[in-house]
């Protein structure tokens, strides 16, 4: 599915309600909200903050840790310690770490260098039509999952059981 194809649907889902969570307070704020996010992954600024927008506000101190350690040091931890063959979601990771899953695609786009961050995939086990490669470019980043030893249904899913869940995911943090 091309990326235009994805958002479209992505759009869809979300005027419609059907794809929590909801970031938009209208349908007014929906449509300029995702206009800006096409033309960011078109122009290639996918995940640059856009403004002053309640999501982009500082997130309190509190919120920012899990276990007295800082959410992103705690998703390198984790991600370096990704057993080969398996990939997990980026709402698992943002569950577990309690920060919000856009806040770990974010994160993961701008971290060049941090271990297995191309095997955070969407819940539904598929690439984000967003990815990039931070540093080198690697190729297709299907062909370095199978590589890997993470398998895919014909229909470009990541197989469900090789993906980590939060209680696995816990242990790794332990």
């Amino acid at each position: 599915m091309n990326p235009e194809h994805e958002l479209t649907l992505d759009t869809l889902h979300r005027l419609s309600g059907t794809a929590p969570p909801f970031k938009y307070a209208n349908a007014d704020e929906a449509v300029n909200g995702l206009l800006d996010e096409l033309e960011q992954r078109r122009s290639g600024t996918w995940g640059e903050p856009s403004g002053d927008t309640p999501e982009e506000a500082p997130r309190e101190a509190e919120e920012q840790e899990a276990d007295g350690e800082d959410w992103k040091a705690a998703a390198i931890r984790v991600l370096e310690a990704l057993p080969d063959g398996r990939w997990l979601a980026y709402k698992d990771l943002g569950e577990l770490l309690g920060v919000d899953p856009q806040d770990i695609g974010e994160f993961a786009a701008k971290s060049d260098g941090v271990k297995n961050a191309w095997r955070l995939l969407r819940a539904a086990g598929t690439i984000s039509p967003g990815f990039r490669w931070t540093g080198a470019d690697r190729g297709d980043p299907m062909q370095v999952l199978k590589d890997e030893g993470v398998k895919f249904s014909p229909s470009g899913q990541a197989i469900p059981e090789q993906r980590m869940r939060p209680e696995e995911l816990r242990e790794l943090l332990d």
